[in-house]
């Protein structure tokens, strides 16, 4: 993938953007397990079919007819909106195929599933030191899962149901270390989205992000030592000044 300049626009409502990350990072950790990282991510989606029809200042043609980006478009899809909730714990193996998924398409390392799986066998039994919140709104569903003690632990996914699709995951604890640019651009192509061919990559301090104008999608991966976080987000549906 070319290394390109981000356009003016898109560089103006980086750090913005960034900060928004950060913030949620700080809160999730603060407010479902001190002493790790973590962060609540975002989903909310209108089920259904829908005509997709051409509008101006939105994604273009090739972009929409790409299903979980339409969806997202539809939705406006940005972090901190999914409306997390105590637990649909039949969610938990879902979540584990997500992880699976990733692993075979080479977006994660194949021992970072196998480091978080105890965190999940844990609130899969209830012990006392996890806590799970799940969430389903229309083909998106949800699941935030920490667990204290020595192994302290944070995750947190939300996936398309329909298509399998993971469109934002945060990973905490004894993680293995992870190419944060490698990382994004397996994603983008596990995601289908390679096929746009117009992705504009830029280096952060913490990892790599990526933007395409046809798509109107912000992508950012960071890995930082015992994390990763992958992020999805709708710049068409944030405020135009």
């Amino acid at each position: 993938m070319h290394r390109l300049n981000i356009s003016a626009r898109f560089r103006g409502k980086l750090p913005a953007i960034l900060a928004t990350a950060g913030v949620l990072a700080a809160c999730g950790a603060s407010l479902l397990l001190p002493g790790i990282w973590g962060a609540r991510q975002e989903a909310a989606l209108l089920d259904g079919p829908a005509a997709r029809p051409a509008v101006a200042g939105l994604p273009d043609e090739e972009a929409r007819a790409i299903p979980v980006l339409y969806d997202l478009y539809r939705t406006r899809l940005q972090p901190g909106n999914f409306g997390w909730q105590e637990g649909d714990m039949s969610l938990l193996p879902e979540l584990e195929g997500c992880l699976d998924r990733l692993a075979d398409s080479g977006v994660l390392p194949r021992e970072m599933p196998a480091a978080v799986q105890p965190a999940l066998d844990a609130a899969a039994a209830g012990a006392e030191d996890t806590s799970c919140l799940t969430q389903r709104t229309g083909n998106f569903a949800g699941v935030q899962v920490s667990a204290g003690g020595s192994g302290s632990c944070f995750v947190s996914a939300v996936w398309d149901t329909a298509t399998g699709d993971v469109v934002s995951l945060n990973l905490s604890g004894e993680l293995p270390a992870a190419d944060p640019a490698a990382v994004l651009d397996a994603w983008r192509q596990d995601l289908g989205l390679d096929v746009l061919g117009d992705w504009q990559d830029e280096s952060t301090e913490t990892g790599v992000s990526s933007w395409s104008d046809k798509a109107q999608v912000y992508l950012y991966c960071a890995a930082e030592e015992n994390s990763l976080r992958l992020t999805m987000t709708n710049l068409s549906g944030m405020e135009r000044g």
